[in-house]
């Protein structure tokens, strides 16, 4: 049986642009998805990190059409009994970006992330096997006649 946990999250940054780049005029687009993700178990639950890839695209103060992508981590853990579950898998999804210009050279980012941890707490297959001490199957005995 799958239970799913679901636990938002915050990933903030401060970005200034490298030298290369010209000042900000006006911001034209800003998105975000999830990049790399991972899963670690701890015994108190489960800590889910991974990082928002950013992407800007903006005009300049001489016009010109810039951008640029910036990675922001994250982490959230969920705070749960582990040890009945047999397997968990992890999905992240972006659900809100906010940007600010800050200065000519500089924005702010905070993105919202969703995490969900589904876990499976079935039986693995070690404790599935034929006999008397299996708790997920039933157990027939058989007395023979002849002794």
């Amino acid at each position: 049986m799958i239970r799913r946990f679901e636990k938002e999250c915050e990933a903030t940054l401060d970005y200034i642009l490298p030298d290369y780049l010209g000042d900000i005029k006006r911001v034209l687009s800003a998105r975000s998805k999830v990049g790399s993700e991972g899963m670690f178990m701890l015994d108190g639950g489960a800590e889910c990190a991974g990082n928002v890839n950013i992407e800007v695209i903006y005009l300049d103060v001489d016009g010109n059409l810039c951008e640029f992508n910036v990675p922001c981590d994250f982490s959230s853990t969920f705070n749960i009994d582990m040890s009945a579950y047999r397997t968990g898998a992890v999905r992240h999804k972006v659900t809100q970006l906010t940007h600010r210009v800050t200065s000519a050279r500089k924005m702010s980012f905070k993105s919202k992330i969703l995490s969900t941890l589904e876990c499976d707490f079935s039986l693995d297959a070690a404790s599935q096997f034929d006999g008397a001490e299996c708790e997920s199957e039933s157990v027939s005995v058989y007395s023979s006649d002849f002794l």
